[in-house]
């Protein structure tokens, strides 16, 4: 089998410009060589958020694609955690970017009212009648708390804690190209191009969410994201103030 070095894998986080860097990456990848897995839920039917070792279907489908075309592949974008390396017989080059996280969760409520018609996301919401402190209460959406703890360091708890966060910023030192931030999105845009010889990075902003009508919001809504979200928020801050001011 020829050995096209590595593999470049971008992890699609939501709601983190992750529709906008797909659109580059498709500028500077060819149809053979890349791999864009659609959108998938967080949740597993095991139990606990989807891993890369999920019996999901979903889950199944896209690594078992990427793992029989590994050798034709020059990029993957997907919405699956960290740890697609160890199905590989390739060197994965990771990057993604991180949200300052109450920001992040807001525009995941907006996305979802917006796509109403069809969001799985939405009729959760609408299930618990839209009481974020019992949706909260009971991790009825992982993506409301500490989802990017939970990504970046590749487990399943419904409740991530203290040394996940760590793992999360070893993972990201030891096996990313690079974590960036979607406040310095073009900073880091500039960064991954050199690195991976990107030609045509050229954009305009996709898939964002219209914020403007609050009353859409639950009432302490900001409050209620904020105290899910300290592990996201110490790890975005660690990213901002930290990690990336030695790579930008």
């Amino acid at each position: 089998m020829r050995n096209l070095g590595e593999l470049v894998y971008f992890m699609h986080i939501e709601k983190n410009a992750g529709t906008t860097v797909r659109s580059i990456l498709r500028k500077n990848y060819d149809l053979g060589g890349y791999v864009g897995a659609p959108p998938m839920a967080r949740a597993s039917v095991a139990g606990g958020a989807k891993t890369i070792d999920s019996l999901d279907e979903d889950v199944f489908e896209v690594v078992s694609e990427i793992q029989s075309r590994q050798q034709m592949l020059a990029c993957v974008a997907a919405g699956l955690p960290f740890g697609i390396d160890k199905y590989l017989d390739r060197h994965v080059a990771y990057f993604t970017f991180v949200r300052e996280p109450i920001r992040r969760c807001i525009s995941n409520w907006y996305f979802a009212f917006q796509n109403r018609s069809h969001s799985p996301l939405w009729s959760v919401l609408q299930a618990y009648d839209f009481d974020l402190v019992r949706i909260l209460a009971d991790g009825a959406v992982y993506q409301f708390a500490n989802d990017q703890v939970r990504m970046i360091s590749g487990i399943s708890a419904p409740s991530p804690v203290e040394s996940d966060l760590r793992a999360a910023c070893e993972i990201i030192e030891e096996r990313f190209v690079l974590a960036g931030s979607v406040d310095s999105f073009d900073a880091c845009l500039q960064v991954l191009a050199r690195r991976f010889g990107w030609h045509d990075v050229s954009y305009a902003k996709l898939n964002v969410g219209m914020k403007t009508d609050r009353s859409l919001l639950p009432a302490g809504a900001e409050k209620h994201f904020r105290d899910a979200n300290d592990l996201d928020m110490r790890l975005y801050e660690w990213v901002v103030e930290k990690y990336l001011p030695g790579r930008l």
